[in-house]
This record gives C-alpha cells, sequence and structure tokens, in this order.
C-alpha cells in the first residue's frame, strides 16, 4: 500500500526491501547479502519519502524482517533506514544511507552507513560504485567494509554485459573477506523478459581459496 502526492510527499506501508544504497539487480552482491539487504529479507515497516526534481529521501520504520516477524525465529528486531540521493546532473548521482538494526534474541545490534556514486557517460554506459561500513555490537576493532561497483555496456540493443568487482573484509580484519569478480551478460528478449547468465569468482583473502559459480536466470514480469 502506499501513495505520492503531486507535492513530491508519499509513503508505503507492508512489506518492502528498505531503502539502502543501491540496488543492483544481483541480489547476493556483497552490497546486498551481507548487510541483511538480499530479496529475502524484506521488512514489514512504514517508509516517508519526498521526491524534488533533483533531490530524493526516503525513512523506513518497521519492527524488522518480515519473516522473523510472522515465524518468531529469534531474528526479528526493529528496523530504521535512510537514504538521501542528490542527481548532480542528467547523469551523475550521489547517494547517501544510513541502516540501525537493535539487537534481536539471535542476533547483536547492527549498523551500516553508506556512499554511492552513479554515472552515465553515454546511453549506452553506465557505472555505480558504493562503499560500505557495517558496525556490530560487541565485536572490537575496525568494522566490516565493503567496496563494489557494477559497469554495463550495452553491446547491441537489448543486449548488455556487466562487470562487478567487489571487495568485502571482516569484522575486526580487514586483511579476511571475500574479493568477488563477477561477469553477467544480460538479455531482454522481448517486453517483460530478462534472461542473465552470471559468473563468479569468489576468492577468500585468508586462505586464498575459491569458489566458482555459474548462474542462469530467466525472469518474467507480469
Amino acid at each position: 500500500m502506499g501513495h505520492e502526492s503531486e507535492k513530491g510527499l508519499g509513503f508505503r506501508a507492508g512489506r518492502f526491501l528498505p531503502a539502502y544504497g543501491v540496488r543492483f539487480a544481483d541480489h547476493t552482491a556483497l552490497n546486498r547479502a551481507p548487510l541483511g539487504l538480499d530479496k529475502y529479507d524484506q521488512v514489514l515497516g512504514l517508509e516517508m519519502s519526498y521526491a524534488t526534481e533533483r533531490h530524493l529521501l526516503q525513512v523506513s520504520v518497521g519492527p524488522g524482517r518480515a519473516d522473523s516477524v510472522y515465524h518468531d525465529d529469534g531474528r526479528g528486531a526493529f528496523t530504521a533506514t535512510g537514504r538521501f540521493q542528490w542527481d548532480l546532473g542528467p547523469r551523475m548521482a550521489l547517494v547517501a544511507s544510513g541502516l540501525f538494526r537493535d539487537t534481536a534474541t539471535l542476533v547483536p545490534r547492527t549498523g551500516a552507513g553508506g556512499v554511492a556514486f552513479g554515472y552515465a557517460p553515454t546511453a549506452r554506459l553506465n557505472t555505480w560504485t558504493e562503499f560500505d561500513a557495517q558496525f556490530e555490537q560487541g565485536a572490537g576493532g575496525t568494522p566490516a567494509y565493503t567496496v563494489a561497483n557494477e559497469t554495463g555496456f550495452e553491446v547491441y540493443r537489448g543486449v548488455w554485459l556487466k562487470f562487478s568487482p567487489q571487495l568485502r573484509t571482516a569484522v575486526a580484519d580487514t586483511s579476511s573477506g571475500t574479493l568477488r569478480l563477477a561477469f553477467a551478460l544480460n538479455l531482454f528478449p522481448r517486453t517483460h523478459w530478462n534472461v542473465t547468465a552470471s559468473y563468479y569468482h569468489d576468492r577468500n583473502r585468508a586462505t586464498s581459496a575459491v569458489t566458482k559459480t555459474f548462474l542462469a536466470q530467466l525472469h518474467l514480469y507480469l
């Protein structure tokens, strides 16, 4: 349920993904899933927004992850997010975000802050880069850092190639974590159809172990 007025004021209530950072099409990206923003992490809440020609502000609050609230699995906790997007020009945008999750029975209190920059020098080339820091209650040392980039190029009408280098460190240990190189081919053969083939090369920075994954998906938007 939602509504937006002619003056740019809006709201939505129910089950949704909270506004934070850049929502890459790949929901497993290291700037999404590790922050609890996977497609399975929809929250129950209320979001208020205000939009102008060059700015968008979104703020949401709620009791936490929807499935945790429904099934009382010990991970449901008050969650609040804020996201501010500033269009620097017709082809550039800057995004600042914040996230807070209170203590739950099985999960400590966490918070995150991030900035992202998007640039599209041409209609067939675009790139987004996001930096995040995630904090965890009771964990000493440095927070977990994430840097993720996604660059897409339309090689032919409806055919996109994407390259995404990503890095995530562990809490209190900036020398460990995961280094990912992701490659994707996106096809839009017809309206409401999207075919994606992705390859992931993940290296554990502590052990140097490498995991390779190939994923093919078909999305239909009705």
